[in-house]
């Protein structure tokens, strides 16, 4: 798809679980803390 158009762009899921050795924060996921995502949520961030 993005070779059709560049304007689109991946997401990135936000997870409060452990980042796994081969993982890269905001690569493969947002890593945050249990707190940091329910303010997000309260935030609507």
């Amino acid at each position: 798809m993005q070779e059709r158009d560049s304007s689109i762009k991946f997401s990135v899921s936000c997870t409060t679980r452990k980042r796994r050795d081969y993982e890269k924060d905001g690569m493969d996921y947002s890593f945050m803390t249990e707190k940091e995502f329910s303010n997000g949520i309260k935030n609507k961030l």
